[in-house]
């Protein structure tokens, strides 16, 4: 009974997850929430290939650690996949601000979008960028910019930028 799973390494399992889970969302309940929203989040094409992919690696470590299997598959069934498709994702937003050639442009990682959105009511923005004086911010589900309405702009971006651009933005809200 080696290779049998006992309520111990199902404990371990457990504790493995929920804290590859913090460290890589911030919370240890966020990757069940957000697998719990029924569509994809993300619009990267392939995620979901990459992804199988990465479970795909899971298993394989699965099978020849027999100590620690189900621990490590849990552990590494999340952290794989997540970090597979999280570089997948910032390499399409950085080829996609290189593209879009703003003239000023903030980028966040994936990574840390997962650990930073969304948190209570509050917008967080994945990336903002500004062409020829008009905002934009970026979304990971559509894997493109839209545009900021001048009111979020004025709240959301740097007051240089804005500055540059002259008194088409209304004053910051304090």
């Amino acid at each position: 009974m080696r290779n049998a799973v006992t309520p111990g390494s199902l404990g371990l399992s457990a504790i493995a997850f929920l804290l590859v889970a913090t460290v890589l969302f911030g919370s240890p309940f966020k990757p069940l929430l957000l697998a719990s929203y029924g569509t994809p989040r993300l619009g990267a094409p392939y995620w979901p290939a990459i992804a199988l992919g990465g479970l795909a690696l899971a298993a394989a470590a699965f099978a020849r650690w027999s100590q620690w299997k189900l621990p490590l598959f849990a552990a590494l069934a999340l952290a794989i996949p997540t970090l597979l498709v999280g570089l997948y994702a910032d390499h399409l937003r950085a080829q996609a601000f290189a593209e879009f050639e703003a003239d000023q442009e903030l980028q966040h990682s994936f990574f840390r979008s997962i650990r930073e959105a969304p948190k209570e009511f509050q917008l967080y923005f994945h990336g903002a960028a500004m062409k020829d004086c008009m905002p934009y911010g970026w979304s990971y589900r559509d894997m493109g910019f839209y545009p900021l309405p001048p009111q979020v702009a004025a709240n959301v971006l740097p007051r240089d930028w804005l500055e540059e651009c002259g008194s088409g933005f209304p004053p910051a809200r304090e």
